[in-house]
């Protein structure tokens, strides 16, 4: 027993944060608040927890909590005039709502305020930019197209062993002419993809907002361009006829437009394969396709809504990020099962 390394409380309090939300500084919302704005924040949002404990519930169930000016003063080391100042800036970026409770008889002065934290809002562009800053660190000391080339142009599967590993982790293949041929169509696809990186092609986002209002084309070629690339990739195979024709619809029998929405969801699913090492087949040979083939439709739509209504700008990274976290949430529970 007196061999045992046992946690001292002064190391246990040594070793207490505070949670800084990283969308505090990488957001374009908020990531211009002052750094003590960003500060109290993360305090108020610490104190947050004695409020279920101390049952700061108000009567429309909204969790409150109290934390005066003289608190916030010593632990900042800051005045009560700048801690005010503090305070407003948080209010009016819409993070911070105080609530006066009035003058208190017995002790002959305010009561403290009720103070009301809110949730901060993450869009898919700051997920995306996220992602970007935390890619490029950590692809330091390796050059640049060695990079692209891993996030792009890895093959899926390197070798059977590698294709082996990933089989025994996903379901098993009724056979094996079927895995053969995936990868082979995926492994078309990701050629293709490499070849016409160096295309020039129009700004994504104008793209798909230039196909919500066509101009004249020569429709019938334009519809043989999309049914050929369609077949070429065997898309009603591996991605279900809906989401397919979904594509089509929306890009109102634009080729170029029609091919975004499919790279989009290309990148997304291989991004999740690569990071997890597993391979994702939504054929509909899975038991697991109907729900990924539905979930995939339903968020391309509200995806390609909000950016009719002018809910989203960047629509293009908004398609991918939101691709991506259809199959991150059914790797997630795969692997919880």
């Amino acid at each position: 027993m007196s061999d045992f390394n046992f946690y001292k409380a002064d190391k246990a309090y040594g070793e207490l944060y505070f949670q800084f939300p990283k969308v505090l500084l990488y957001s374009e919302e908020y990531s211009k608040l002052s750094d003590s704005a960003k500060l109290a924040y993360v305090i108020f949002r610490d104190r947050l927890q004695y409020s279920i404990q101390n049952h700061w519930i108000d009567e429309e169930n909204n969790v409150y909590f109290i934390f005066t000016n003289k608190e916030l003063c010593e632990l900042l080391n800051k005045s009560e005039n700048t801690v005010t100042k503090i305070k407003k800036e948080l209010e009016k970026a819409g993070l911070l709502l105080q609530q006066k409770m009035g003058f208190d008889p017995v002790k002959k002065k305010n009561f403290p305020n009720r103070l009301y934290l809110a949730d901060l809002e993450v869009n898919a562009t700051d997920i995306y930019q996220l992602q970007q800053r935390e890619e490029i660190l950590s692809n330091q000391g390796i050059a640049k197209n060695a990079a692209r080339e891993e996030v792009v142009e890895k093959p899926l599967n390197q070798g059977t062993a590698n294709f082996e590993g990933r089989e025994n982790k996903s379901e098993s293949r009724l056979n094996q002419g079927t895995v053969k041929n995936e990868v082979n169509l995926y492994q078309s696809i990701s050629k293709d993809i490499k070849e016409n990186k160096d295309i020039q092609k129009p700004d994504e986002n104008t793209l798909i907002q230039q196909a919500f209002n066509p101009e004249k084309k020569d429709q019938e070629q334009e519809q043989q361009l999309i049914d050929d690339y369609i077949e070429k990739y065997a898309l009603y195979e591996e991605y279900g006829e809906e989401i397919i024709h979904h594509f089509k619809a929306y890009s109102f029998n634009d080729f170029q437009t029609f091919t975004l929405y499919c790279e989009k969801v290309m990148y997304a699913k291989k991004s999740v394969e690569d990071e997890s090492g597993i391979y994702i087949s939504i054929l509909s040979s899975s038991k697991y396709s109907p729900f990924i083939r539905e979930e995939l439709k339903r968020t391309f739509t509200r995806c390609v809504q909000q950016s009719r209504f002018g809910k989203t700008k960047n629509i293009s990274s908004y398609l991918f990020i939101s691709f991506k976290n259809v199959f991150e949430d059914f790797m997630r529970s795969q692997v919880s099962k």
